[in-house]
């Protein structure tokens, strides 16, 4: 696995739905080792640096974070 982390593109149909023509956010994407993307950011972050943490807090979870089966 691995995270992959991009910005959303200037002008794009993404940016001028989600973000309507202001600055580009960050987004990441964790992808399995086939390329398929397996979770996303859910959001956009307004800096490289923020979305960075993201990714580290997803990272830092990822061994403590409880299963729940139905």
């Amino acid at each position: 696995m691995r995270f992959k982390i991009f910005r959303e593109k200037q002008g794009g149909i993404l940016q001028s739905v989600i973000n309507e023509g202001k600055t580009p956010k960050w987004y990441w994407h964790l992808l399995a080792d086939n390329g398929k993307v397996i979770a996303d950011s859910g959001e956009g972050y307004n800096s490289l640096h923020a979305c960075k943490h993201g990714v580290d807090l997803v990272k830092g979870a990822a061994n403590n974070t409880p299963v729940d089966e139905d």
